[in-house]
């Protein structure tokens, strides 16, 4: 027999869905920008990278990173968790930056 979730199980299962969603959004949104058929500037323009870089570090990696440290019971594996997604997330930002700035220095 299935049992219900307890109001925490059902907080957590929520939380985590907003990130995911949020992420799936911005991915979409940002495919669009990869895309010249969708309206995009396509893969070669350097700034195209900029929000594709920021979405996957504020929203998936970061966004994540926060509901993994309090989705997880077990503290060491949800710190484990909560640095590592931080981490890919501070590399993603560093690397959106890098793109908006190579784009800027391009048009002098």
């Amino acid at each position: 027999a299935a049992q219900a979730m307890s109001g925490r199980e059902a907080t957590i299962g929520m939380a985590a869905a907003v990130p995911a969603m949020l992420a799936l959004t911005s991915g979409l949104l940002c495919a669009g920008m990869l895309s010249k058929e969708w309206g995009g500037v396509g893969p070669f323009a350097a700034f195209t990278w900029h929000p594709v870089f920021m979405t996957l570090a504020f929203v998936l990696c970061m966004g994540l990173g926060i509901r993994a440290y309090s989705a997880d019971p077990r503290r060491d594996v949800a710190r484990q968790r909560h640095g590592l997604l931080n981490g890919m997330g501070l590399i993603a930002a560093v690397l959106g930056y890098a793109f908006m700035y190579q784009a800027h220095a391009a048009k002098g």
